[in-house]
């Protein structure tokens, strides 16, 4: 039995979800298109993914429905529909189509969507290979989002360029970010068109293997660019080294390499000696390494010397202006923890200029999903602070820190409920990027008049 709130979606998105899981395909099918039919595109495209697959496949009935969802202007509609016309599925082949979907859902911010289209540009589908093209795209994918798959495409073009270096670099990026993936749960509750968790978890173990295979293949080449001198390679050495790819780890011979590359001013190599002298307590080191790191505007450091600035971790003492001059250098769309904390630390300073730029970054972060500018940005909108009260605002950035891993936003959207209405309260949810359920929980709790 699914939920009809006067008119407005309900059947919701996770329990057509829920359906699928227990083998109710009729019922799913049922759902989403419900839900696409109340205005919400997310429910065609769930619909092309259900409908795709096997048993009683239907590829023609798949595609219209994906065509509903890119009208409607899901983005993973976008993606969907172009690789069923690069695999001509339910469709004729046209690897053209195929990539101008694929370029209009990067453009929008899908790191799916870019991978595709650096794998397209990779392969002669197009009738050539563009290998610069390729690479643009796969690092827009990598900017995008946690895409382990473009890392390692990356580094199968560095390897092929012969640039084994640059290669490894990539694959121990790729190792590190499918591990995590693997092994530390993100607590995402976004509703995913293909929730099918244990294909992906499959995808990861063979993306991990592939990683290690490759580094294990070309750490030789590394290795001797390293004893060259090559600080890029006297980097990844030492990461090669302390984390054992292949080897029993040894931290002691890493670290020698770390300190070979810091000498020759490489800036990743600073900042972890600079983490590693923090942790052990020797903090004039500490700065040392971190200032030298900062000042090749090495993004990780930028970031760590505005938190030490502000937080007076540093010999000096505190140093505001300090701090936001660090933070002001690298936040953006790119680096929203940054952008995060110079919100917090401008609400600090005096005026109405630091009051707008402090919202203008707070926007900035939770436009990206930084769970900590959701927060405060829905207390702002909340309560009206420095901006119009706007109460189905507020409702959207705790819903979508709830979505995002938050326990509370929940409650605390129950926490003025009141001030919503029925249809509010499933916008909020949309926007949040939303399945529904934690509409379905405050209308259950709160019910209102019709529903």
């Amino acid at each position: 039995m699914t939920t009809d709130v006067s008119g407005v979606p309900g059947p919701w998105l996770f329990e057509g979800a829920a359906a699928e899981g227990e083998g109710r395909r009729s019922d799913a099918a049922g759902i989403y298109e419900s839900v696409g039919k109340h205005g919400d595109p997310r429910g065609n495209t769930a619909l092309g993914v259900l409908v795709g697959r096997p048993p009683d496949q239907d590829e023609a009935a798949a595609v219209a429905a994906f065509e509903l969802g890119v009208a409607g202007g899901d983005i993973d509609a976008l993606v969907l529909l172009g690789d069923a016309c690069l695999a001509g599925r339910g469709t004729a082949v046209d690897a053209r189509r195929a990539l101008e979907l694929f370029e209009r859902a990067s453009e929008l911010g899908s790191a799916p969507g870019a991978r595709r289209a650096g794998d397209l540009w990779w392969t002669e589908a197009l009738g050539e290979r563009n290998v610069a093209r390729a690479d643009e795209f796969w690092k827009r994918s990598v900017a995008l989002g946690r895409e382990p798959a473009a890392l390692l495409s990356l580094a199968e073009s560095a390897v092929a360029g012969s640039r084994f270096v640059e290669g490894v670099g990539w694959a121990i990026r790729a190792a590190y970010l499918t591990r995590e993936m693997l092994f530390e749960p993100s607590g995402d509750r976004r509703w995913k068109a293909d929730h099918d968790e244990p294909a992906a978890r499959e995808r990861l173990a063979a993306q991990l293997e592939a990683a290690m295979d490759l580094v294990n293949h070309h750490r030789v080449e590394v290795y001797e660019a390293a004893k060259e001198g090559d600080p890029e390679a006297c980097w990844h050495w030492g990461r090669v080294t302390s984390l054992g790819f292949g080897d029993l780890p040894d931290p002691t011979e890493g670290r020698t390499w770390l300190v070979q590359a810091a000498a020759n001013g490489h800036a990743a190599s600073l900042h972890a000696l600079a983490q590693s002298a923090r942790r052990d307590g020797d903090l004039a080191l500490f700065e040392t390494n971190l200032r030298a790191a900062a000042q090749q505007g090495y993004p990780p450091a930028m970031h760590d010397l505005g938190f030490a600035l502000y937080s007076g971790t540093l010999a000096d003492g505190e140093d505001r202006d300090g701090a936001i001059e660090a933070y002001r250098s690298i936040a953006g769309i790119d680096h929203p923890a940054t952008a995060t904390d110079l919100s917090f630390v401008l609400e600090d300073v005096e005026g109405a200029a630091a009051e707008e730029e402090a919202l203008r970054w707070l926007r900035v972060a939770a436009d990206a999903g930084e769970v900590a500018a959701l927060r405060r940005l829905g207390e702002r909108l909340r309560d009206g602070e420095g901006v119009e009260a706007d109460a189905v605002g507020a409702a959207c950035q705790f819903l979508a820190a709830y979505y995002l891993g938050w326990d509370e936003g929940i409650e605390t959207v129950a926490g003025f409920v009141d001030a919503l209405g029925t249809d509010d309260i499933i916008e909020a949810d949309r926007r949040a990027d939303g399945s529904g359920f934690a509409a379905s929980v405050l209308l259950e709790r709160s019910p209102r008049e019709g529903a």
